[in-house]
């Protein structure tokens, strides 16, 4: 039993780093959800395969440290913030889109503990770094592939996203990754081995760059300097080797800025990116900072809960930033985010992970090498610069408590070495009740929501209404943290069911009455929610019920006052029921909220004239003529009148 579990943990903590590659196109969220799912997995088998090693084996058991007592905080604290947060199952369990929420936060904690006290060895960590740092040469190859067009980028674009789905998240695994072969690089004294982690240090950099992420780029640029600022300091023997790399630092950054406007730089897509950063073009960042900055100054101890910065976004939007996303989930910002989620008390809770990391790398001097200090400090300062900017995302939550994990391995005190416990007992009693415990665990985990996102995706292929009802059905039934997301894929996937010529009326109705009630059943779970009846809205309005749309639009401007989108369907909705003048006093409200939005713009200028104002329709069509002729609705409503 003993070796059983050792090789299980092992096997396990080893195989965890090869998540970046999943990408599991029969779930939703595919580039998410596979490894969200995976990690857990994991996570929960070798956490019971590691108790039972432990029992057997007092060397591998848990260690104390700074770290890890900041860790429990932010667990215990986390939990009674998400509990008294706006909305708890969200906070506890996330969604198909993020998998985050406290469940990954517990799994991260866990992932913690096993993998400090199972690496007990230099030997043991630069394994699972050149593990890691495989993986990332086998990902560069998938990337080099989409650069030269044989594979499709994921979303759409020139970005490089990998099999992460997104450039910034592909930008922080690679920064990751530089660190971990310069780590390698600096440990081997075999020069071929020298030659390879170098040349792979350099790979990662230049896909770095090419997902063309400012935050990280500038982040590993400030990472380098921190880095090498901290050697000159450090260690007299370095200077020379430091102070050629800081001269050569200078050299390149100093050229880069005072070359920035050069052809070279301009006419490359991913060096001019960064070239024309501007203080403008973070103005949505920006002001997102700020809406999170009141959410903060309503609660400011405990915070809202995981994954509940949209209620703070819905209250304190303002339509001054009505070009960005509606529907921010997010700040973008790993303070901020923190601070909505746990309040000062959780925030400090996670900082203080980062902080006693860099104590005991800056304090236990004897413990790590002058290399490993520098690089692993610019790491740990260029990931938080990055994280400024976005956030964090299952890998990037991996290698991050992975570095902190071999920190505490080094610094921490064993714990728990004299207890005992019989091998008869471990073997025949703690073990196969953990066995089942596990089985239980992954099973009600994972298994329900990965049904219900694979039944999500079978959604997309439904040949008829009625297997979309079918399918639908069968996804709301395993009851999971995904509901949300199912039924708003339902409303989403409606109109197009309720204007095809080949289903029956009855098909229709039966379809519709299906989505009604589970609209009730969204709004009965999240009745302070306005993106749930900012899209109930349209489906009544396409239902021909349009007393019922301007009901949740009611409650949705009740909860976001500032969002003009409301306010136009609210106008739409007012037109069915041939009511101009109210469909004329909110559209006229949705302009004067923010004129520049240029679809308030058309919507009042369509109010205008259905009701005959000629004159008004003048005066804000005037300078927007090529706006206002690309739309049918617009040429219609002016043909109608006779204008």
């Amino acid at each position: 039993m003993k070796d059983l579990s050792k090789w299980i943990t092992y096997a396990g903590v080893f195989v965890l780093p090869f998540l970046v590659l999943i990408v599991a196109d029969s779930l939703f969220f595919p580039y998410i959800t596979g490894k969200g799912f995976f990690f857990r997995i994991v996570v929960e088998i070798i956490t019971a395969a590691w108790i039972v090693y432990a029992l057997y084996e007092s060397r591998v058991r848990p260690k104390v440290s700074y770290i890890a007592w900041g860790f429990i905080a932010l667990v215990v604290i986390m939990f009674f913030a998400d509990l008294f947060g706006q909305y708890a199952p969200k906070s506890f369990w996330s969604n198909f889109e993020r998998m985050d929420g406290y469940v990954t936060l517990v799994h991260l904690f866990l992932y913690f503990v096993v993998v400090s006290s199972v690496l007990t060895t230099e030997k043991l960590w630069y394994r699972f770094l050149t593990i890691s740092v495989g993986v990332a040469s086998t990902l560069a190859l998938y990337s080099f592939a989409q650069l030269s067009g044989e594979i499709e980028i994921n979303q759409g674009g020139w970005r490089l996203d990998g099999t992460l789905g997104n450039a910034a998240y592909m930008a922080v695994y690679q920064l990751f990754h530089i660190a971990f072969a310069l780590l390698l690089f600096f440990r081997t004294h075999t020069k071929w081995l020298r030659y390879l982690y170098g040349g792979l240090a350099v790979v990662f950099t230049f896909l770095l760059v090419q997902t063309a992420t400012r935050g990280t780029i500038l982040g590993l640029a400030g990472g380098i300097l921190l880095a090498v600022l901290y050697a000159l300091v450090r260690e007299q023997k370095y200077r020379k080797v430091a102070g050629g790399i800081l001269l050569g630092w200078v050299i390149l950054v100093a050229g880069f800025i005072v070359f920035k406007d050069a052809s070279v730089i301009q006419e490359n897509q991913y060096l001019s990116r960064v070239a024309n950063i501007t203080l403008d073009e973070g103005s949505v960042r920006f002001a997102l900072w700020d809406i999170a900055l009141e959410g903060v100054k309503d609660r400011p101890l405990l915070g809202w809960g995981q994954e509940n910065f949209n209620y703070v976004f819905n209250t304190y939007y303002t339509a001054e930033i009505y070009n960005a996303e509606q529907w921010y989930d997010r700040v973008h910002n790993i303070v901020f985010d923190w601070l909505i989620a746990g309040g000062i008390l959780g925030a400090l809770a996670y900082f203080s992970l980062l902080f006693f990391t860099l104590y005991y790398l800056f304090r236990q001097r004897d413990m790590f090498t002058l290399p490993e200090q520098s690089i692993l400090f610019g790491l740990l300062g260029a990931y938080m610069f990055h994280n400024l900017f976005v956030f964090d995302n299952t890998v990037s939550y991996f290698l991050y408590i992975s570095v902190i994990a071999l920190v505490h391995s080094r610094v921490g005190k064993p714990v728990w070495q004299e207890i005992s416990v019989s091998r008869e007992v471990t073997g025949r009693v703690i073990a196969p009740a953990l066995l089942i415990v596990t089985a239980l665990v992954v099973y009600s985990v994972n298994v329900p929501p990965m049904k219900a996102g694979a039944a999500l995706i079978d959604s997309f292929s439904a040949s008829s209404s009625e297997k979309h009802r079918a399918i639908f059905t069968e996804a709301l039934s395993y009851e999971t943290f995904g509901n949300q997301e199912i039924r708003e894929q339902m409303i989403q996937v409606f109109p197009s069911i309720y204007q095809s010529q080949s289903i029956s009326a009855e098909e229709k109705r039966a379809f519709a009455l299906f989505i009604d009630e589970e609209i009730k059943n969204q709004v009965m779970e999240k009745p302070s929610d306005a993106r749930v009846h900012a899209l109930a809205a349209p489906f009544y309005r396409i239902t021909r019920v349009p007393d019922q749309a301007l009901q949740h639009l009611a409650i949705a401007i009740e909860l976001s006052p500032e969002k003009q989108q409301f306010y136009i369907d609210a106008g739409l909705a007012y037109l069915q029921k041939d009511n101009l003048a109210e469909a004329l006093a909110v559209a006229k409200h949705a302009y004067e909220l923010e004129s520049k939005n240029k679809t308030a713009r058309l919507y009042y200028g369509l109010m205008l004239i259905l009701s005959g104002d000629r004159e008004g329709y003048r005066e804000i069509s005037e300078g927007y003529e090529e706006v206002f002729d690309e739309h049918t609705f617009i040429k219609d409503a002016l043909a109608t009148q006779g204008w």
